[in-house]
């Protein structure tokens, strides 16, 4: 389940609370959040833009890891040690926590490449270093710079690293006493197409 959009076009609604063994000593909360039909309007039109993005970013992608999910994760053979799924505003990741680490592997294509990964933007204090095949290529430091919204960091691959593979391992791993992301999104993409 996640967070759900249901325009209504009135200044009343009925909402019926629904009974039943499910709802037993359990509470319900519904919020609305009220706006013109102008700004629901615009606010349309950027989850359409993002979805557009999204999609052309699967497409110019060589490999696309979606923390959290199963499939995903099994696909890209994950594995972890002190790491924990989580979801966020309706989005799927996975973080490792002090002592841990989360890896996996990503499908190459030739030339020079670049990793993205997306983060939430109110997230700080998470310090933590991006290793590419037991190299690290990145030292990390989210701190609080998007505040309310998701954000992508790029990081470019040295071509030595992937220079005829056809896969990489990548291990994103926190630095004592802090966690590592959490990490919404893995993208690998050829250098010139980002």
């Amino acid at each position: 389940m996640g967070i759900q959009h249901l325009p209504i076009e009135s200044d009343s609604a009925t909402i019926a609370h629904v009974q039943g063994d499910f709802q037993h000593e359990r509470n319900t909360a519904v919020y609305f959040q009220r706006t013109t039909a102008i700004a629901w309007a615009a606010a349309q039109d950027a989850l359409h833009a993002e979805q557009a993005k999204a999609q052309s970013l699967a497409q110019r992608a060589a490999d696309i890891l979606y923390p959290g999910e199963t499939q995903s994760e099994r696909d890209h053979q994950m594995e972890a040690d002190l790491s924990f799924t989580v979801v966020y505003r309706g989005r799927q990741g996975r973080d490792a926590r002090s002592g841990g680490f989360f890896e996996f592997t990503l499908k190459t294509k030739p030339g020079p490449l670049v990793l993205s990964a997306t983060y939430w933007g109110e997230e700080r204090y998470r310090r933590f270093t991006i290793f590419i095949n037991g190299v690290a290529v990145a030292k990390e430091i989210l701190a609080a710079e998007k505040p309310g919204e998701f954000f992508e960091r790029d990081y470019p691959i040295p071509l030595d690293l992937t220079r005829d593979q056809d896969k990489i391992k990548v291990r994103i791993e926190p630095e004592t006493g802090v966690y590592a992301g959490p990490v919404y999104g893995i993208r690998l993409f050829d250098a010139g197409e980002i």
